[in-house]
């Protein structure tokens, strides 16, 4: 499925209703795409990946992350040639290959 990203949460908080974390995952492609070219990746057999930063970075985006959700991400990466995966949370725990993001 496609996903469509804006260029200010406050326009999509104030008109559509959406989901903080979906929110939170249109904040990261802002600050992404600067950086260079995103994509998404998904299969039905695979899963998903939220962003692919340079075809050399993966980045999945969850309000609140676990061990699972990296693993996952490390495997469905591996499979299309990619090491380098962060998984971006609003928690706080200190993990491997976590990231986490506090608001501002």
């Amino acid at each position: 499925s496609r996903k469509v990203y804006l260029c200010d949460n406050g326009f999509i908080n104030n008109f559509a209703k959406i989901s903080s974390g979906a929110l939170f995952e249109n904040s990261v492609f802002l600050n992404l795409k600067k950086y260079g070219k995103l994509n998404y990746y998904e299969k039905r057999s695979r899963g998903e990946i939220d962003f692919i930063l340079n075809n050399k970075i993966v980045f999945e985006i969850k309000t609140k992350g676990a061990d699972f959700d990296i693993k996952k991400l490390k495997k469905i990466a591996g499979s299309i040639g990619i090491k380098q995966c962060y998984l971006l949370t609003k928690e706080f725990d200190k993990k491997d290959n976590f990231i986490p993001a506090v608001e501002v």
